[in-house]
């Protein structure tokens, strides 16, 4: 699993405890720096002018990359004090990697404490630059993690080591160098191999953040790999002779190939201890005259081995990221295009994807339904339903189509078309058509929006308008001719004024009745509902009583003990409406006979209520019509009955409003029941 450290993970840890973890890693590098400062000293032999180890440097820069300034800032007062902190712990970090060289030089026979004042100055001023030079020009943080930071780190150490010779960082130099340059070149490769190890091995071990999206390839050929990979750095000191010194490269590519940026810092610690056993013992076969250049030149590539094997490592850490990165990119994707496609396949609107040619490409359930299934296949012309017609109701090609969608800044073009689903009903959609951008070939989406509804909305609004403009001119031309005649009798014959003003009356109490039903239809389809518990019983026999006077003439009878949760002014106005209707429509020489009974609908938590009457009944063509606003029957037109073909809607209307359903049919005795739902009380949620 990739762990990372960095802001993220101080702000989880808190500034107190990365410092002290801080403060542990300088004091552990401090004493190695200690320990192989020692080593690096005592191994100088003056006859040679040359030290056998020159590590120590490198665990100076250690220290430093810990007690670098800037590390673990807080926010306001806080980063300041903790600035404060990092500056002063790195200005004492400076001055102990200064002095100890100092100390340990004076305890070393044929040096002296000031020989190990400039050996510590030098050195560590060359190692800070280095590390600036590296943090600057870098990705920012100590681990290489980009492919150039590698290099950039082995050419600032080589920098660094070339600076502290010319500054008198070795024994056997002063200002300028050893005066020597093989003797230069020979202190700059024990440097920059001390340095391209150690500090490679610092930074993979303990300076996140490491990257680790590759995983370490482990085989099961490893217990040959490692002794192979000793054998291999052995190889070329015990036989120089032969033209095997490449054989260095394999344990590092090996190690870079396989391992995890970790686990190379560990290979970076164990590559170099094989070699350096074998130069410094009696199975290395260099001879007397060239033993020093030729284990400078195998130190120096297993430095450039080792360099190499982060480059591999670098590069396979990359692949991994942008592969892990395109991984998620594309499951990101493959989620989008679900979710896009589980929309597209829910949506009410239809959806079609279609080529130049208008072949469809792609089609949604809803595109089916409209379209018929047979005709939204996959490679067929999308616009082929005959008698497709645009709003005025002239035939549209789909040529026509076409062109109209394709026109530049063109909306939604309404279509009229006779669907395969609803029984040869002419529905009303609206098409409008998207190019999908630059894309070859092009494509163009087709959405599709059944309007029949609001077609028929707009139309009912119509009708509503035109019939409420006819229906008040009627009684409006009435009352003013009635009122003009009494204007004209009541000068002459007072008894005939006041038959006119009775009539102009009687017009006036007509066109109030219109407009209550009005205003009731227009109160049923958009006031809001306000229901409770209702006993169907006892509201409809207050229904009944207004009735009583008719005596025998309107006879009816309730069984309806069920409650329903329903608005009880709309559920009154609907009985009314209904039993109104019935005592209107009833034989001329028969008492007008309603029944009013109540029982549980198929449909668990519904009730079921039906209205029966004996009257004249509606003709079967004519059962489903009657609920549309302003429809009268044939019978009421011809027979010159009164009303504006608004009682049966506004009892659909309010039916529907409750979520219910409303029918009609005919019965045993000629005459009509209806039918409707409401919720029952004890099942019923708010609506």
């Amino acid at each position: 699993m990739t762990r990372f450290s960095g802001p993220a993970a101080t702000r989880r840890r808190g500034p107190a405890m990365t410092r002290d973890r801080g403060t542990v890693m300088i004091a552990a590098h401090l004493l190695m720096y200690v320990v192989l400062c020692a080593l690096g000293l005592a191994s100088y032999h003056p006859a040679d002018r040359l030290a056998e180890s020159w590590s120590w440097p490198a665990l100076g820069a250690g220290a430093l990359m810990f007690a670098w300034p800037g590390r673990g800032a807080g926010r306001g007062a806080g980063r300041a004090a903790s600035r404060g902190t990092g500056w002063r712990r790195f200005v004492a970090c400076l001055g102990v990697l200064v002095v100890t060289p100092a100390v340990v030089a004076a305890l070393v026979p044929g040096l002296d404490a000031l020989t190990g004042l400039r050996l510590g100055a030098a050195t560590t001023a060359a190692v800070t630059a280095g590390l600036a030079a590296y943090r600057v020009l870098g990705s920012g943080s100590w681990f290489p993690h980009r492919l150039s930071d590698v290099p950039l780190l082995a050419s600032t150490t080589g920098l660094a080591g070339a600076a502290s010779i010319a500054l008198g960082g070795v024994p056997a130099a002063g200002l300028g160098g050893t005066g020597s340059w093989p003797l230069d070149m020979a202190w700059f490769v024990r440097y920059q191999v001390g340095c391209i190890f150690a500090v490679l091995a610092i930074v993979s071990l303990w300076h996140p953040p490491r990257p680790q999206h590759a995983a370490a390839r482990v085989t099961p050929l490893l217990p040959l790999l490692v002794p192979l990979s000793v054998g291999c750095l052995t190889i070329p000191y015990v036989y120089p002779q032969y033209p095997i010194a490449w054989v260095v490269f394999v344990p590092a590519v090996w190690a870079g190939l396989t391992l995890t940026p970790r686990g190379l810092g560990v290979a970076a610690i164990a590559i170099p201890i094989a070699p350096a056993i074998i130069s410094r013992s009696s199975l290395a076969q260099f001879g007397a005259a060239t033993r020093l250049p030729a284990q400078l030149v195998m130190e120096f590539l297993l430095a450039i081995s080792i360099v190499m094997a982060y480059v591999i490592v670098v590069l396979r850490e990359n692949t991994a990221r942008v592969a892990m990165g395109n991984l998620a990119g594309a499951e990101a994707e493959a989620a989008q295009n679900g979710l896009l496609n589980t929309v597209i396949e829910t949506i009410d609107d239809g959806v079609l994807l279609v080529d130049p040619g208008g072949r469809i490409v792609m089609s949604n359930p809803a595109a089916r339904r409209f379209l018929g299934s047979g005709k939204a296949r996959v490679g067929t012309v999308w616009a082929a339903p005959d008698g497709l017609r645009d709003a005025t109701g002239a035939l549209l090609s789909r040529e026509r189509l076409r062109d109209l969608l394709m026109e530049p800044g063109a909306g939604a073009v309404p279509v009229v078309l006779r669907s395969p689903t609803t029984q040869g009903r002419q529905r009303v959609y609206s098409v409008s058509a998207h190019p999908l951008g630059r894309r070859q070939p092009p494509l163009t989406i087709v959405v599709i929006s059944d309007v029949s509804a609001e077609h028929d909305r707009h139309s009912q609004l119509e009708t509503f308008a035109g019939a409420v403009a006819h229906d008040l001119k009627n009684p409006l031309a009435s009352l003013a001719l009635w009122m003009d005649l009494a204007d004209v009798e009541a000068e002459f014959d007072v008894e005939g004024g006041r038959a006119a003003l009775h009539e102009a009356r009687e017009v006036g109490l007509r066109m109030r009745d219109l407009i209550d039903d009005y205003l009731a239809y227009t109160v049923t389809r958009e006031g809001t509902l306000r229901p409770a518990t209702l006993e169907l019983g006892t509201l409809a026999a207050d229904v009944a009583r207004l009735y009583a006077a008719e005596g025998d003439a309107v006879r009816l009878s309730i069984d309806a003990p069920q409650t329903v949760h329903a608005d009880p002014a709309l559920v009154r106005q609907l009985l009314s409406n209904l039993v109104a209707n019935s005592v209107k429509y009833r034989r001329a020489d028969q008492p007008a006979r309603i029944h009013i009974t109540g029982r549980a609908d198929a449909v668990p938590g519904w009730i079921r209520v039906d209205v029966v009457d004996r009257g004249l009944g509606i003709a079967p063509a004519e059962r489903d019509r009657v609920f549309e606003p302003f429809s009268r029957s044939a019978r009421d037109q011809a027979s010159g009955r009164g009303g504006v073909g608004m009682g049966l809607a506004l009892c659909h209307a309010i039916v529907t409003r409750h979520g219910g359903t409303i029918t009609a049919a005919g019965n045993q005795w000629g005459g009509t029941t209806i039918t409707f739902t409401l919720p029952e009380a004890r099942a019923a949620v708010a609506v």
